[in-house]
Formats: structure tokens, sequence, C-alpha cells
């Protein structure tokens, strides 16, 4: 033997497939259970459930410790919390798990999972900058002179480390990174461009796009 487990014991693989148990079908997924009359309360199929998607919890941390997860697996459970989260991460873990018919101890088990492979990078309060005085978006295209090793990743660091930048990409095109920025105004955004273009011999130029309208602005991912 090699001494890693391949699968989960049989009973937990039973339990990982039933997570869609209806009254109709309680009888066909578990014939090793006493037959339950088809007038079964509802309330039952709900807890019975809540049990089996337990379960499938327990089986997949079994399948983590065997070495069978992966990062990038996510299940319908896992894909159901992070859309609720991303709508709303105020909720509390019970909350979530009545939801998705987990129970809340379950559900912090695979949001800290998710928080430990870096599945979530982190939860924060979303602000609106006109509420707090960045009412100016901007977006500037920087084309630099060279991109060697040492020149590029001392404009990303300074680029990185400006509060007014939000987001930041190296690409591909005509220009080599392009920033999005916030600022008050342009006086603000004028000093900016004094702290990191002007004067910078690797800035071969930049163009500056002042945003009208912000359509849609989101972090929420389809998952």
């Amino acid at each position: 033997m090699s001494g890693q487990l391949q699968k989960p014991p049989p009973i937990w693989r039973i339990f990982w497939q039933f997570d869609d148990i209806s009254e109709d079908q309680v009888s066909f997924h578990f014939p090793v259970l006493p037959p339950i009359k088809a007038t079964i309360n509802a309330t039952i199929v709900y807890q019975w459930r809540k049990i089996s998607a337990n379960l499938a919890q327990l089986a997949q941390d079994y399948c983590v410790l065997a070495g069978r997860h992966t990062m990038e697996h996510l299940d319908r459970f896992d894909r159901a919390i992070l859309k609720l989260m991303q709508e709303n991460a105020s909720l509390s873990y019970a909350e979530i798990g009545s939801r998705v018919n987990l129970s809340a101890s379950a559900t912090l088990r695979r949001v800290q999972r998710m928080k430990d492979n870096g599945t979530i990078l982190a939860v924060r309060a979303i602000v609106d900058p006109d509420k707090v005085g960045h009412p100016l978006t901007i977006i500037a295209e920087i084309s630099l002179e060279s991109e060697s090793t040492a020149q590029l990743e001392s404009i990303k660091e300074r680029l990185i480390g400006d509060p007014f930048v939000q987001q930041c990409y190296y690409v591909t095109g005509d220009a080599d990174l392009i920033s999005v920025i916030l600022v008050p105004n342009m006086a603000d955004y004028k000093a900016f461009t004094e702290r990191h273009f002007t004067g910078n011999a690797n800035i071969k130029r930049f163009k500056t796009t002042v945003v009208m309208d912000r359509l849609k602005v989101t972090s929420v991912i389809p998952v």
C-alpha cells in the first residue's frame, strides 16, 4: 500500500452524490433505509438534505486530507456560498448555510478552506468614491522607453504603492501599463503625473482618459 488513500470510505461517497433528494426519490436513493411513505413530511426531506450536505462536506474534507482535492475544485455548495458572499459579505454563516442547505459550521469550514487556498482573497466593504471625495476616475495608458526588469519593476512598484491607483495592469499593445486612478480633482491628477511620469526618463508617453460616467464597476465574479 502506498499509504495514501485514493478514495473516501463507501458510505461517504454515497452521501456525497445525493444532494438533490426529493420526496419521491427517498426510497430510490436510499434502498438500505426502511421504506418511507409517499406522504413524507417536507420538513423531514429538508433536514435530510442538510444531513446529506454536511456528510458531503465531511467527504470533501476527507479528500483534502487524502490529497485528492485541488485548489481549483469548487462544488455547487462552494459556488452558492461564493455567490451569496459576493452579493452581501455581511451575511452570517448561519444565514448563508440556511440558503444553501448547510449548517453554519459546515459553511464556516468551506469559507475557511476557500480563504486558505486563495479562492477568497479578501472580504471588504465597497465604498462609493463620490461619498469619500474621489469623484474623478481617470484611465492612464503608459508607454515605457525600456521594459528591462529593473525599470519595469520600479514603475510597477511606484504605481502599486500609490493609494490613488485602484487598478494597474501590465498589458500588450501600444501601451505597456494601464492604470485606473481615482482622484478628488484635476489638480490632484496633475500632481500624480508629476510624481510618477514627468521627469521619469523611462516614461516615453502617457495618455489620459477622463471617465464621464461609471456605467459598471463591480468586483463580483461569475461562479
